[in-house]
């Protein structure tokens, strides 16, 4: 879930209680990361997002399953995707 932080007053209350001083702060599960790491963001959570070849459509998919069979939520399309 995404807070703004200019205008949550609550999630600058929680950032202030983590003392997180920067922004983007990121919380995944734990573990609170303070600027854009996208390696290390996609180490820590649990799934990646796919696109439908037909329509586009994101799609989250969970990662270390293999080969999965994705049906696109929009337009029906079935693919096979893979997360690593």
């Amino acid at each position: 879930m995404e807070k703004d932080v200019t205008t949550d007053p609550e999630a600058r209350a929680e950032m202030m209680r983590r003392k997180v001083t920067g922004v983007p702060a990121f919380l995944i599960g734990d573990e609170i990361l303070v600027g854009l790491d996208q390696e290390k963001i996609l180490s820590l959570v649990d799934h990646r997002v796919v696109s439908c070849s037909q329509c586009g459509t994101k799609v989250r998919i969970p990662v270390n399953k293999g080969k999965l069979r994705i049906t696109c939520r929009k337009c029906g399309t079935i693919f096979e995707a893979e997360a690593k």
